[in-house]
């Protein structure tokens, strides 16, 4: 006769093989689970995320929004009859093919994304035109604000958010449920943004990209111009958000600075405007210009409640504000993690008065949340649901798979600062990936990504993981 608990753990199976396969893989993969480290940092996960204290109802966020247009580099450039030129050279600005090919093959050696304006408007028109006629394209929602609306939207259902920013009609017809756009934000054409994937270890001309990433163009007006920031603070406060999110500014990049001076002035003044209860997310993306860079500190990043970067744009701001670059470059997508701590640790300490108190620091190997004691909580749980997310959107699954990702993170102790005086190291466990540290009053929360070895997606993983991180983020004051 078999016994009843085994009758019941049979029928479970059962109902999940038959109603819901998500389960019925989860329960499958539970039971063949070599036990790897990849499973146990899941499995750990799993088990440390825990809800806000605060829920968070209505979110606004701007304010770039495009259409992106997702096709491979290399298959466009044959296509656009471009060759390999041997050329590797960074331009901050495109004004030909040439520019385009040379700064493509730059940052495809180094397996690093980058996003760069076309000034050419003719040349960028024939290369979408080109795009278009690829066998191999998809249109997605495009631009930092966007993506983040529509994580967060897909991810919280229960979320609504207020999208700011140009939306034509190929972005409208892909936006969530609870996504809502003003009125002053439409717009009869979408602006249009050509992204150019590779993939691990595919060739152009003598380089072999060691990581999958992309390369990001466009000649983008309504964005780069920030149209839509006129009247934010007004759509903001009719709205009645519980955090704010901003981005965009990278798209400054490349004009001269006099304009640049004009759109920050304007953003300012739109935020001395918001409700000083509401909690603003500032999300940079890649930028060349230093002038910009020295800018936005000076006079944005100070206004702000949270900052969301990488190690390329953590590094120029380091350098901007006479911080030591060395070990921000990433080897293989893995910076130096004691000197991504100090960096962190100086720019939250760099301005006495100042509102940030939190970065989320994002690279392709691991996370790090640095918050001012006192003023945000549940960060642990926050960094982990970022690094999670991570995994999962690039190889576009439902939740982690632990053969299709793999930890990169070196299996030892995690040393937390170059400094004698915060010389220690943190022992690193899959059972507890996440490890934490206080070095003066800002508190560390450090967590490994499970990188997916073949990934499918890989735009918008920054603003998946920010937009992600900051929902589970509770802010005290």
């Amino acid at each position: 006769m078999i016994p009843k608990t085994v009758a019941i753990g049979v029928g479970v199976i059962l109902v999940a093989y038959y109603y819901d396969p998500i389960i019925w893989r989860r329960l499958v993969g539970s039971l063949s689970s070599n036990n790897s480290w990849e499973v146990r940092i899941a499995n750990a996960w799993e088990k440390q995320i825990t809800a806000p204290r605060y829920e968070k109802k209505r979110i606004a966020v701007g304010i770039n929004v495009n259409a992106d247009l997702i096709v491979s580099g290399t298959d466009l450039f044959r296509k656009l009859n471009v060759q390999p030129s041997g050329n590797k050279h960074d331009h901050h600005v495109l004004r030909s093919m040439d520019d385009l090919e040379e700064t493509f093959a730059y940052y495809f050696e180094k397996g690093a994304g980058v996003e760069r304006f076309f000034a050419d408007q003719t040349s960028f028109q024939n290369m979408v035109a080109a795009a278009h006629s690829l066998q191999e394209k998809h249109y997605f929602v495009g631009g930092n604000a966007a993506l983040i609306a529509l994580k967060i939207a897909s991810t919280f259902p229960d979320i609504q958010i207020l999208l700011i920013g140009p939306t034509g009609p190929k972005v409208k017809a892909l936006l969530s449920e609870n996504i809502q756009t003003p009125p002053s934000c439409k717009r009869d054409q979408d602006e249009i943004h050509l992204i150019l994937e590779y993939s691990k270890g595919e060739v152009w001309g003598d380089a072999v990209t060691p990581v999958a990433t992309r390369f990001i163009t466009s000649h983008d007006i309504a964005n780069s111009e920030m149209d839509s920031l006129s009247g934010f603070a007004e759509n903001v406060k009719e709205f009645n958000p519980d955090v704010v999110v901003f981005s965009g500014l990278h798209l400054l990049d490349g004009k001269d600075a006099t304009f640049q001076f004009q759109r920050i002035t304007s953003l300012l003044d739109q935020l001395t405007k918001l409700p000083k209860n509401i909690p603003i997310h500032l999300e940079l993306a890649t930028m060349a210009d230093k002038t910009l860079v020295t800018q936005l500190f000076a006079q944005v990043i100070g206004q702000v409640n949270s900052l969301g970067l990488n190690e390329q744009e953590l590094a120029l701001i380091a350098k901007v504000i006479g911080l030591s670059t060395e070990g921000l470059v990433a080897i293989n997508g893995h910076p130096d993690i004691p000197s991504i701590s100090d960096v962190l640790l100086g720019l939250l300490r760099a301005k006495r008065k100042t509102t940030l108190t939190r970065i989320h620091f994002h690279c392709l190997t691991y996370h790090i949340i640095a918050t001012r004691k006192g003023h945000w909580s549940n960060s642990k749980s926050a960094v982990a649901a970022g690094t999670r997310v991570a995994g999962i959107q690039a190889c576009k699954d439902d939740y982690i798979r632990p053969e299709k990702v793999e930890l990169r993170v070196p299996k030892r102790a995690v040393a937390i600062s170059n400094s004698p005086n915060h010389g220690d190291k943190k022992q690193f466990s899959p059972d507890d990936p996440v490890i934490t540290w206080e070095i003066n009053d800002v508190e560390f929360h450090f967590s490994p990504v499970l990188v997916c070895k073949n990934p499918v997606k890989t735009v918008g993983l920054g603003d998946a993981i920010s937009g992600t991180g900051l929902v589970y983020s509770d802010f005290i004051s």
